[in-house]
């Protein structure tokens, strides 16, 4: 498995967790801001160290991709990946500049809008929208 792709992997897995945690304890409880950070840091790992394009996350049937890597959903992660798939959302465009504050909103979009697949593609939209400037996270149909 390319490193890129252990990643991303890795990434997704997080991503889970921590929008199950923020679900359950909120933003500001300890262990929701431990896997923020957990995140964070995971989706840095998994941006290309060089070239513009960023890293771009794609959704599909039970699979992930990643670049030209794919992979099955754990269990644990099916339910994201069809909550995104229901949703219409096809990919995630982190851009190699991400911010934090993008990605926070990211998350908290994803926590406010609860399992109902229109509410998340709302959510999504309306929260990188309303950045007031260009997002660095994009969504792809």
């Amino acid at each position: 498995m390319p490193t890129g792709a252990a990643s991303a992997r890795a990434f997704v897995h997080s991503l889970n967790i921590l929008i199950k945690y923020a679900r359950m304890y909120g933003y500001e409880h300890k262990r929701t801001e431990a896997q923020f950070e957990v995140t964070w840091n995971e989706l840095q790992q998994g941006l290309p160290a060089a070239g513009e394009s960023g890293f771009l996350l794609g959704v599909s049937d039970n699979n992930y991709s990643w670049m030209e890597f794919r992979w099955r959903l754990a269990r644990t992660e099916r339910s994201f990946g069809q909550l995104l798939s229901t949703a219409g959302l096809a990919s995630l465009h982190f851009s190699k500049d991400v911010t934090i504050e993008d990605f926070t909103r990211l998350v908290r979009a994803f926590t406010i809008a609860g399992s109902k697949a229109q509410d998340v593609s709302k959510q999504i939209k309306e929260a990188l929208s309303n950045a007031g400037k260009q997002s660095t996270i994009k969504l792809m149909k």
